[in-house]
């Protein structure tokens, strides 16, 4: 069974392919939300319309630590967004790099690619296709691919959350006797986010993979 939390407070910088313009901003129905009534309080995905139909995002870190040892962190990630017509893709690239006196001890890549088409408002089917490659984890690389059902139990201006679930396949290479992997997964998502600001935004991700090789 595997668990993936992510709990990041973005406070990234855009790279639009396009100018995105407004969306409809409704009335709120949460109490003490007003301020989502500002038009720039939306989503990048709330946003997307048959005019624009793309969106774009890249993230940059480095960190650099000095003392009794030296460490550097950079990691870096993009997400570019399409909608058109009862479907909506998602595709994310994230690489993360690290060393501690001038010794690698970390390197990992991950490329996540999804697909929804939108069965009404806030009911969907989605394809999950996720690929990992990590040289710290034992593994030459780890795969695993889902279909299901989800839907959007909130989408107000500024806010959604997704739950899905659905059946899956899950491989992984052993890096040292070359051995493959093969099984079965159940797997549940959840996904929300929250526009706190313009510039600001809280991502809240969580994924279980539950199959018979525990990895």
């Amino acid at each position: 069974m595997k668990y993936s939390l992510v709990l990041p407070l973005l406070l990234p910088l855009h790279l639009a392919a396009a100018p995105i313009g407004p969306s409809n901003a409704g009335t709120p129905r949460f109490p003490g939300r007003a301020e989502l009534k500002d038009e720039k309080l939306t989503l990048p995905e709330q946003k997307l319309s048959a005019e624009k139909p793309w969106y774009n995002e890249f993230e940059l870190g480095y960190l650099m630590t000095s003392g009794n040892s030296e460490t550097e962190v950079l990691n870096a990630k993009t997400k570019s967004l399409f909608e058109n017509g009862s479907w909506r893709n998602r595709l994310e690239l994230t690489a993360l790099n690290a060393a501690s006196d001038e010794k690698r001890t970390d390197e990992r890549y991950n490329a996540l690619g999804k697909s929804d088409f939108k069965i009404t408002d806030r009911d969907y089917s989605f394809l999950r296709l996720e690929y990992e490659r990590d040289r710290f984890s034992g593994y030459d690389y780890q795969g695993n691919g889902a279909i299901g059902l989800g839907r959007r139990f909130i989408d107000e201006p500024g806010m959604v959350l997704e739950l899905e679930v659905g059946p899956g396949y899950r491989e992984a290479k052993e890096e040292l006797s070359q051995v493959v992997h093969r099984d079965t997964i159940l797997y549940a998502g959840e996904r929300f986010s929250w526009q706190l600001t313009e510039n600001t935004q809280f991502i809240q991700q969580f994924t279980v993979e539950s199959g018979g090789a525990n990895r």
